[in-house]
């Protein structure tokens, strides 16, 4: 295993330090493939911030991998390289050259499901609002919807006071989002025929 500071081989086991070994290369010296070996070894990034301990154990062929989140962390960030195609010494620089902009990248991009974003929901629900002014010949329709985007709002609310107050948000509450978009899915294409035939 290679770290920003040294290389330990194996059999060892050892502490790192999440802030000056963020990120670890994990490669087989034997069977390098410059040495003709067939498959290059993995590499991994984490945030510094998120992680308060690591321990590693080098082992006579599995390399085991221990990170202890920080107090009140919920959520980690990482990222893998599978360097496959490389050999050692040319993953080694690839993950020099390249971490500083995946931690980068780790920091800066939201990975949460874009459906749960409640602006993407306004965005949407924006749509059916302008869409349910055509449905009124057909109330069943325009009832359904308005119970699914109340149900919806509902959730969302819920959800944010969660997030406000740093708590880690309840699976439930996001499924009751996911289900209701889904749900609304086939009503969209309902209202959209019917201002389809209101425009005409």
């Amino acid at each position: 295993m290679v770290t920003p500071l040294r290389s330990v081989t194996q059999v060892q086991s050892v502490e790192i330090s999440p802030e000056k070994e963020w990120w670890l290369l994990y490669v087989d010296r034997k069977f390098d493939r410059a040495k003709g070996g067939k498959v290059g070894g993995c590499g991994a990034v984490f945030l510094s911030e998120e992680i308060a301990a690591g321990k590693i154990d080098v082992t006579t062929y599995p390399i085991v991998t221990e990170l202890s989140c920080k107090p009140g962390v919920s959520r980690v960030h990482f990222a893998v390289w599978d360097f496959y195609d490389k050999t050692n010494a040319e993953a080694e620089d690839f993950i020099k050259a390249d971490a500083h902009r995946v931690v980068k990248l780790l920091r800066t991009t939201d990975f949460s499901c874009r459906h749960l974003r409640k602006e993407e929901w306004n965005r949407l629900r924006a749509d059916i609002t302008e869409m349910l002014v055509h449905a009124k010949g057909n109330p069943k329709l325009v009832e359904k919807v308005h119970a699914l985007v109340k149900e919806i709002d509902e959730a969302h609310s819920r959800l944010a006071e969660y997030m406000s107050k740093g708590q880690p948000t309840p699976l439930g509450l996001e499924d009751t989002i996911l289900a209701g978009i889904e749900k609304l899915e086939p009503l969209i294409w309902e209202l959209r025929f019917e201002k389809l035939f209101a425009d005409e």
